[in-house]
């Protein structure tokens, strides 16, 4: 990551972020920011689309295309993360394949295989179902502005939703959690039935014949 007027060598093989700071969140120094493109890096593996839920300045977004997503779409209640996205996208020269909107998730209709949501615990609790409902089957949840003392209270809830927690990424007091949703195949695969056995009672010395 680097703001646009730090020049930069890049070796072979790495991907430069490019991010001037402004007043919409996600410049990149955050701990929660690193974390979440350290997880995108890990979960992208090319042609996905992407949605970023509470985008801020799009810096998630915009490092999902990097890595080799296809699409990426961002949502804020924000009139400044409109702008600073917008900006961000086209400086990374990603501004066709990254589109943003002034509406909150629960007005998201499309399902995306990979779903990031860095926002505070009082906003990921109560939007949970929202944001689960957008995550399509078999794909990715990532979640972070979360510090670890929240960790429980994040199990609970999106556990609650039948999403399954892989792992958790820490850094200092900070933690992005990664959460994935059954395919179609494993939600329709029929439950195996466990059969029962009787089992014979053993006669006893008295009830054996001679």
């Amino acid at each position: 990551m680097r703001p646009s007027w730090e020049p930069v060598e890049p070796r072979e093989g790495d991907v430069v972020l490019t991010i001037d700071p402004g007043q919409a969140f996600g410049t990149g120094p955050h701990e929660t920011t690193r974390l979440v493109l350290a997880e995108l890096e890990k979960i992208v593996r090319g042609g996905e689309t992407v949605l970023d839920v509470g985008c801020g300045s799009g810096i998630l977004a915009i490092g999902a295309l990097l890595f080799g997503a296809a699409s990426a779409q961002g949502v804020d209640i924000d009139d400044e993360s409109m702008e600073a996205s917008r900006e961000n996208a086209a400086a990374n020269g990603v501004a066709k394949r990254f589109r943003v909107a002034k509406k909150p998730v629960g007005e998201v209709r499309a399902e995306f295989p990979i779903v990031l949501a860095n926002i505070e615990s009082r906003v990921l609790v109560p939007l949970a179902r929202a944001i689960a409902s957008r995550v399509a089957q078999g794909g990715t949840l990532v979640l972070s502005w979360l510090l670890a003392h929240e960790e429980e209270e994040l199990l609970d809830t999106y556990r609650s939703l039948g999403l399954e927690h892989t792992r958790t990424g820490r850094e200092k007091d900070w933690i992005a959690m990664t959460w994935r949703k059954a395919s179609a195949a494993e939600t329709s695969r029929p439950k195996s039935k466990v059969k029962s056995e009787t089992k014979t009672k053993p006669r006893s010395r008295s009830e054996t014949k001679t």
